[in-house]
C-alpha cells in the first residue's frame, strides 16, 4: 500500500501550475500588497509603484521579461531589505527589460485590444466635414441626403461638439441649426383654392 505522502506527493506533482499571465500575476501581488500594508502602511505608494511598472511593461513589449524581472527583484529584497519596491534595480532591469524581451512574432491580447481603441477613436475624432460646407436653399435637400446628419445633435443632445464625426447641421432643411427647432420643417401646408360660398338669406 502506498503512504499517504506519497500520494499527496503524486497529487501535487499532477496538479496544474497556475498560468503565467499579468492577469494572474495582478491579482497575486494585490495580495501580497495587502498582507504587507497592514504591517507597513507607509509602503502603500511604493507597492503602487512596483505594480505599474511590471504592468506598464508587460503592456508595452510582453514577452516575460517583466515576470522574470519580478521574480529576481524578489529574491534580491529577500537578500537586502534596504531595498525599496519604488526604486528599479538597474542591473536586473537593462538584463530583463532594457534591450527588450519580447519575441519577434510574439503578441499580447492587451496590444490587440489597445490598437483596436485607438482605430475606434481615431474614428470617432474624424473632423465632420471634408470639403465645402452644406449649402443652403438651393441645393440643400441633395446636401441633407448626401450626408450624415448627428442625430445626437438634431435632438440637441450631442456631447462630442466640433470634434463630432458627424454633420452638425439640419437634417430636414441642412441649416445651422437642429432638426428640433427647425421651423421649415415643421410647417404644415394649408390648403389652397378653396373658396368660402356665403349662403343665401
Amino acid at each position: 500500500m502506498v503512504p499517504s505522502k506519497e500520494v499527496e506527493k503524486h497529487k501535487w506533482k499532477r496538479k496544474d501550475k497556475p498560468e503565467e499571465s499579468i492577469d494572474n500575476w495582478l491579482g497575486a501581488f494585490a495580495m501580497l500588497s495587502t498582507v504587507i500594508m497592514e504591517k507597513f502602511p507607509e509602503q502603500g505608494p511604493a507597492l503602487c509603484k512596483y505594480n505599474w511598472v511590471i504592468y506598464e511593461e508587460n503592456t508595452r513589449n510582453g514577452g516575460t521579461g517583466w515576470l522574470n524581472y519580478d521574480r529576481e527583484f524578489r529574491q534580491k529584497m529577500e537578500q537586502a531589505p534596504e531595498m525599496a519596491w519604488d526604486c528599479r534595480e538597474i542591473e536586473l532591469w537593462v538584463q530583463y527589460m532594457g534591450n527588450g524581451s519580447r519575441p519577434a512574432n510574439s503578441d499580447t491580447g492587451f496590444t490587440r485590444h489597445k490598437q483596436a481603441r485607438r482605430y475606434y477613436f481615431k474614428q470617432q475624432l474624424r473632423p465632420p466635414f471634408r470639403g465645402k460646407p452644406p449649402q443652403r436653399g438651393r441645393g440643400a435637400s441633395q446636401y441633407r441626403f448626401n450626408n450624415n446628419s448627428c442625430r445626437l445633435y438634431n435632438n440637441g443632445a450631442c456631447l462630442w461638439g466640433a470634434v463630432c464625426k458627424f454633420a452638425h447641421n439640419c437634417s430636414k432643411c441642412a441649416g445651422w441649426h437642429p432638426a428640433a427647432n427647425c421651423n421649415k420643417g415643421n410647417r404644415t401646408n394649408k390648403p389652397t383654392g378653396t373658396s368660402v360660398v356665403s349662403k343665401q338669406p
